[in-house]
């Protein structure tokens, strides 16, 4: 199960929405430079039981399980969850 959340940039305070762990169809994979999503569709219509073949990002970065979430202003991971932002499961 997955879980979306918004977070604060300790940086420059920006909101940032925030998607974690697999759903039951697709899962978020992140750009190691930027951090930008590319969601691994694997449910029906997509490729289940293959592994994700993401495009390269546009940044040129590459989209992986093990970057972290970051500012989408200035990149930083330095991210703490919203204490009045929204948080959901999604399975």
């Amino acid at each position: 199960m997955g879980r979306g959340y918004q977070a604060l940039c300790k940086m420059c305070g920006t909101q940032v929405d925030v998607n974690d762990g697999p759903g039951m169809m697709a899962m978020p994979l992140r750009c190691e430079d930027c951090g930008k999503e590319w969601w691994w569709n694997f449910g029906p219509g997509g490729p289940m039981g293959k592994e994700a073949n993401p495009p390269t990002c546009e940044c040129g970065g590459r989209f992986t399980l093990d970057a972290p979430p970051r500012c989408p202003k200035c990149r930083s991971t330095e991210l703490e969850r919203d204490p009045g932002g929204m948080e959901i499961m999604y399975d």
